[in-house]
């Protein structure tokens, strides 16, 4: 069994799970848009900096889609706190006084004033594998309650929802 961050995980279901993110890896441009407008809207509706749909695979995490419009380049799957996130089926919630001084190193999560805040839903597969977070980070540290929680698990489900529609197209057209 290897760690990651700290927590045990079978390689056969990694080996799955891995397979799951390639799998939905390869977004269509009427997916990548949809991605974009719910995490717009969640940054808006959650008033965060951020709102990121990522990926996770075997040592990077991928962002998919980013309220801020650009996307950074993959980051080291060791120095994210969505690898933690996904070794839960539950929403994790992350607060400054949390966070581990390793983490805020990574680019993608790094603020000038540092990382205070940070929740993610996992992306949860038909198969019931965890390939990727919907999160929301922010420079402040705030409240998240069970009624926040239950909106971005909802959120994560939406967009995985859009992952399958865009998967099942790209199977209808090469099948054709």
């Amino acid at each position: 069994m290897e760690q990651v961050l700290g927590v045990d995980h079978n390689e056969e279901q990694e080996f799955h799970r891995v397979r799951a993110v390639n799998r939905y890896a390869t977004l269509t441009s009427a997916a990548k848009k949809a991605l974009d407008e719910v995490t717009q809207l969640a940054r808006e509706i959650f008033n965060v900096e951020l709102a990121l749909v990522c990926f996770v695979d075997l040592h990077e995490v991928f962002v998919q889609s980013s309220s801020a419009g650009s996307i950074p380049g993959p980051a080291d799957r060791t120095t994210t706190l969505c690898s933690r996130a996904i070794k839960s089926a539950e929403v994790t919630v992350i607060n400054n006084k949390e966070m581990e001084d390793y983490l805020l190193t990574n680019p993608l999560i790094a603020r000038e004033q540092g990382l205070e805040f940070y929740a993610a839903a996992p992306l949860i597969t038909n198969e019931g594998l965890n390939i990727g977070t919907f999160c929301l980070l922010d420079s402040k540290n705030r409240s998240f309650f069970q009624g926040d929680k239950d909106i971005l698990a909802r959120f994560s489900r939406i967009v995985m929802s859009a992952l399958e529609l865009c998967h099942s197209s790209i199977i209808t057209i090469t099948a054709s």
